[in-house]
């Protein structure tokens, strides 16, 4: 009887876990190629092994991001994904020069 509790309790702790956000550090590399920079809005999905965050907003407030040739790192919250797989990175077509040229992103 002991052990079931013990299970339940288990499974409890891992749904209540579950909810709670995890913190992730992003790096954008943008490329150093002359229009490579953008000021549309850019926003990654991340994949893991339990999953994939909604979608994530990067933006760091009072910093032009995404300039040519620049890393921007950023701090985002998300679902726990467990062991984190890949990206999904991508921006609307707001905002003057819309393009971007991303070199890489790590995390």
């Amino acid at each position: 009887m002991a052990y079931y509790i013990q299970e339940i309790l288990r499974y409890i702790l891992g749904l209540f876990f579950s909810l709670l956000p995890t913190v992730y550090h992003v790096r954008v590399r943008t490329s150093p190629f002359g229009d490579a920079d953008t000021d549309a809005n850019v926003w990654i999905k991340i994949h893991g092994n339990n999953g994939v965050t909604d979608q994530i907003k990067l933006d760091n407030p009072n910093r032009d991001d995404f300039e040519v040739n620049s890393e921007d790192d950023f701090t985002v919250e998300g679902r726990d994904v467990g062991r984190v797989k890949g990206v999904e990175i991508y921006r609307d077509t707001s905002g003057w020069g819309d393009g971007w040229h991303l070199e890489s992103v790590s995390y």
